[in-house]
């Protein structure tokens, strides 16, 4: 539990980057997915909910602490 918004955020943050990182990796050597086909959509949607959860987290967070 988190005593303040800041800190809440910062950890959240940290998190977020860490995940950011993986998947960045995996978009520059698909090859880490080990399936046959779809690696290219599986990226993408991958990405895309990434960015809407970041998103989310955020907005959930100003919901939280305000």
């Amino acid at each position: 539990v988190f005593k303040t918004k800041k800190e809440a955020y910062d950890s959240l943050i940290r998190n977020i980057d860490y995940n950011d990182e993986a998947i960045k990796l995996t978009e520059k050597n698909p090859s880490i997915l080990k399936v046959p086909m779809g690696k290219k959509i599986i990226l993408r949607l991958l990405r895309k909910g990434f960015e809407q959860t970041k998103q989310d987290l955020i907005e959930y967070l100003d919901t939280i602490y305000n």
